[in-house]
Formats: structure tokens, C-alpha cells, sequence
């Protein structure tokens, strides 16, 4: 839907829908976490929603391990940035975490599973830290796009 205007929708109480701006990246564990005891952020999946009207988009994700009392006072956390800027034939997305000297104590996100939504037609081509690759998956009934990299990557979408 356009921004900026009141739209009338229906739909089951089982499937609300979620209205995310053009060029947003959420930040989203697939497994849920029902408590800090088993909480173990090997993964996180980035939700990219593209648009060719979208502006360009920072973020960060922060990471603690849930139990240590004033975590980021002592240093005990790590930081995701993600940067992503989107044009009408490409999406480019980085990764990268903030230094901080005590964060190595820290467990923090090795992968990250990249899930690129609203594309119109199967990618050209996907290039992770400049090299090519084949290995995503394409779903062109929802529009999507998921592949997996480290979690400190340069990604280049060519639409």
C-alpha cells in the first residue's frame, strides 16, 4: 500500500497483517526464545523488505546474553550494524560488528540468514563480500529471496 493514505482491509483474525516501510530491515530469531537458559543466538534473520522508492536504511541490533546485571555498562554485549541502500536494480545490504574489547567474552550471531522480500523476478545475480554465488533460494510465488553468509558480509542483490 501507498504511504501517507487510510486503506480499508479485511482479513482472519488468524492472519492480522504487519505493515512494513519500504526498505525496513527487521531483525527476527526463527526459534522462539522462551527463556535466557537456552537462549543461544548461533542465527539471526534479517528481513529486508525491498522497494525501488525506498531510501537508504541503517540499523542496529544489540546482543547481550539476557542474565548479566548492567551488561552494557560492563561491556558484556555486542553490536550487529546493518546498512542497507536500495536502488531499482540493486539492493546492497553490510553487516558489521561495533568493536568493543570485552565483546569476545560475548556470544554473539555467527550467521546471518538474509531473507530479501517484495522482488518482482528471480535476481540476476547475488554477490557476498564480492564474490558470485548460487546459493539462495528463490521463491517466486512469495517474492522472496533467502541465502546465508557470515555475519559481517557485503551483499549485493542485482534485481
Amino acid at each position: 500500500f501507498p504511504g501517507g493514505q487510510r486503506h480499508s482491509i479485511s482479513y482472519k483474525l488468524s492472519d492480522y497483517p504487519a505493515f512494513v516501510r519500504g526498505g525496513a530491515v527487521i531483525p527476527m530469531y526463527e526459534k522462539p526464545i522462551f527463556t535466557t537458559d537456552t537462549y543461544s543466538p548461533d542465527t539471526i534473520a534479517l528481513y529486508c523488505y525491498y522497494s525501488d522508492k525506498a531510501c537508504d536504511y541503517k540499523t542496529f541490533v544489540y546482543f547481550d546474553d539476557g542474565k548479566t546485571k548492567d551488561a552494557y555498562a560492563k561491556g558484556l554485549y555486542a553490536i550487529l550494524d546493518i546498512q542497507s541502500k536500495y536502488t531499482p536494480t540493486s539492493i546492497e545490504i553490510s553487516t558489521s560488528y561495533r568493536s568493543n574489547d570485552l565483546s569476545d567474552e560475548f556470544v554473539s550471531p555467527k550467521v546471518v540468514e538474509m531473507v530479501v522480500k517484495n522482488i518482482a523476478s528471480k535476481p540476476l545475480k547475488l554477490l557476498i563480500n564480492g564474490k558470485e554465488t548460487t546459493c539462495y533460494v528463490w521463491d517466486g510465488k512469495s517474492h522472496e529471496m533467502r541465502f546465508f553468509c557470515n555475519a559481517e558480509s557485503n551483499m549485493v542483490v542485482n534485481l
